[in-house]
C-alpha cells in the first residue's frame, strides 16, 4: 500500500488508527505525524493525533502512580476468598 503511494494521507491515518486499536499508541503517533507531514491542515489527522497524545499521557500517569493500565483496580463478581 505505501510502496505504491507513500504520500496517500488516508493510508497513514488508517494505519495510525489500527495501531492505536492494537495498543500501539507510539506507532500510531508516528503514523499521524506522517499524515500531517503530507497534509498539515488535515483536521482528521490532527484530531486523531491529539486523541493519541491524550492516551499516551494517561498511560504515563498510570505508570508513574504505580497503577497498571492492564489490570483492573476493582474486581466485579463473587469474592473467592474464604473467611
Amino acid at each position: 500500500m505505501f510502496k505504491k503511494s507513500p504520500s496517500w494521507i488516508g493510508a497513514w491515518i488508517t494505519l495510525g488508527r489500527a495501531q492505536l486499536n492494537f495498543g500501539e499508541p507510539d506507532s500510531a503517533m508516528e503514523s499521524f505525524d506522517r499524515a500531517l507531514a503530507i497534509k498539515p491542515d488535515s483536521v482528521e489527522a490532527r484530531d486523531d493525533r491529539q486523541t493519541t497524545l491524550h492516551l499516551v499521557k494517561k498511560r504515563k500517569q498510570l505508570h508513574s502512580s504505580g497503577l497498571s493500565d492492564t489490570k483492573n483496580r476493582y474486581a466485579v463478581g463473587e469474592n473467592t476468598e474464604s473467611s
